[in-house]
């Protein structure tokens, strides 16, 4: 039979490719990142499905994929694995083949409070040393995230660090700006030394800890942010979970969420491409 590839227009700068020969098909979904379009200025999407019953079918799909971005002028597209439904096995070497890098190795955690190791909580002092970060704050966290942006999976490339703290910068200003969105900091002689960034959804009684940045100056500000973060999660009546993201290399915070009663959840792979020279 023929094989045969239609490109589907959707509303929103979404697309979708698909294609089938006999019992084999595939399918790739894709949407416009507006986040990070508007934070850099150039035009970034992320592949928010991708489904292939084989490799080959899977090499065209990914084929005419980079030629339409190619054309459309992107920058940078991104893939998170847990939007990968294959049995294809080496996955990541069929990405790498075909032009994407892997930009960071996750694990993904969920917390209960009945899970909450409490005599962690208790090394909080009972006066708590962390502000609530106010809009009057934004650009001392911002000269602050500049000067250490690490770690995070957008600074990791050298190439892409540029960007990667101007998205870290506007994350950081998003969570200050939105109602349902907090940033914990700590400064000292007004200099500030660690934050970190939560948001919570009511419908989904979901808290989830965003970036912790911290100068280290003091050894353990950021097991204590934290902590405060924890501390603030058990206090919410109307959320009952709480998830976050780590990088599988910053053993440090791995070791205090395992410490705190945090669960994996699931490990996973972001990957990236760039279709213009960083």
């Amino acid at each position: 039979m023929n094989k045969k590839i239609f490109f589907k227009e959707k509303k929103n700068n979404q697309f979708s490719l698909n294609i089938k020969n006999g019992i084999n098909h595939g399918k790739l979904e894709f949407s416009l990142a507006k986040w990070e379009t508007k934070t850099l200025k150039k035009k970034c999407g992320k592949i928010t499905l991708f489904s292939f019953s084989n490799s080959s079918i899977a090499e065209q799909l990914i084929k005419e994929f980079n030629q339409i971005m190619k054309k459309e002028n992107f920058f940078w597209v991104q893939l998170d694995s847990i939007n990968i439904y294959s049995k294809l096995k080496n996955i990541n070497q069929f990405f790498l083949k075909n032009g994407f890098q892997i930009s960071n190795k996750y694990i993904s955690w969920i917390l209960k409070k009945k899970q909450v190791n409490l005599k962690l909580i208790e090394l909080l002092p009972k006066k708590n040393p962390f502000k609530i970060a106010k809009n009057k704050d934004i650009k001392k966290l911002s000269i602050f995230t500049e000067k250490y942006p690490d770690p995070g999976r957008y600074v990791v490339k050298k190439n892409f660090r540029k960007y990667g703290i101007k998205l870290y910068k506007s994350w950081l200003t998003n969570s200050i700006k939105d109602n349902y969105k907090k940033v914990f900091f700590y400064e000292k002689n007004n200099r500030v030394l660690a934050y970190q960034a939560i948001s919570y959804n009511y419908e989904k009684k979901m808290m989830t800890l965003g970036i912790l940045r911290n100068s280290k100056e003091i050894p353990s500000l950021g097991t204590l942010v934290l902590i405060n973060s924890i501390k603030f999660f058990l206090k919410q009546k109307k959320v009952i979970m709480l998830n976050t993201r780590s990088s599988e290399f910053n053993n440090e915070i791995n070791k205090i969420n395992l410490s705190l009663g945090m669960k994996i959840k699931l490990k996973g792979t972001n990957f990236q491409r760039f279709y213009k020279i960083i």
